[in-house]
């Protein structure tokens, strides 16, 4: 797996630089510590997965590196790795179509599993701030239309894609059956007018953020 770093502190590169380093299939091929250098660095690279900070001092900030990025490769897997945990950040991103989504604290081990999830093909966002989105979807009042008018399973679902579960462990989670998993995420995504997985973690994301998107 070949990973370009991009953040402003070499400290903070240095330290991931060892720690991926360290890993079976694990290849820094690029660094960088500023948007245009991130750019240019990953056409010359082209990267498997490009970790990226949020804030990249003056200059371009990592959101729109990812955009254009995304707007050269749409299939470019980029993970969000910053000390931001500000809803509108992460739903940006969303609406952006990273994969992974994690704060700086966050230990080894959900790190390795953000990745090993990515490579999976799914997407993911670290369990503080899922934990933020399912906490919000619980909470709305008896009485009260639920988001998109999503259905007590079709919320439980979301939560778990938020989570980046593949329809296997949703499936697993629930207690139905992967037929199942596929038609209530083809419903969720109806209801929400959206055509991925990733746009439907941004969807209820936003709604947290009391946003009309």
């Amino acid at each position: 797996m070949r990973v370009m770093l991009v953040d402003d502190h070499a400290l903070f590169r240095t330290g991931m630089k060892n720690f991926l380093s360290g890993l079976r299939d694990m290849e820094i091929v690029g660094e960088a510590d500023n948007g245009l250098e991130a750019i240019e660095s990953w056409k010359k690279f082209k990267p498997d997965i490009t970790i990226l900070d949020i804030g990249l001092g003056k200059g371009m900030n990592g959101l729109e590196v990812a955009r254009r990025i995304k707007k050269d490769d749409a299939n470019a897997r980029i993970i969000i790795l910053t000390v931001s945990e500000d809803l509108v950040d992460i739903m940006e991103a969303s609406q952006i179509g990273v994969e992974g989504y994690l704060i700086k604290k966050i230990n080894p081990q959900e790190f390795l599993e953000c990745i090993n999830t990515i490579i999976k093909g799914e997407t993911y966002v670290c369990k503080e701030i899922a934990n933020q989105v399912f906490t919000g979807l619980h909470q709305i009042p008896g009485g009260i239309k639920r988001p998109y008018n999503l259905t007590k399973r079709e919320i439980e679902v979301v939560e778990l894609v938020v989570q980046g579960q593949t329809n296997l462990e949703i499936a697993h989670n629930l207690y139905i059956s992967v037929s199942t998993v596929k038609k209530t995420m083809s419903g969720i995504m109806e209801k929400m007018g959206v055509h991925s997985r990733a746009e439907v973690a941004g969807r209820a994301i936003s709604f947290m953020r009391g946003k009309n998107v």
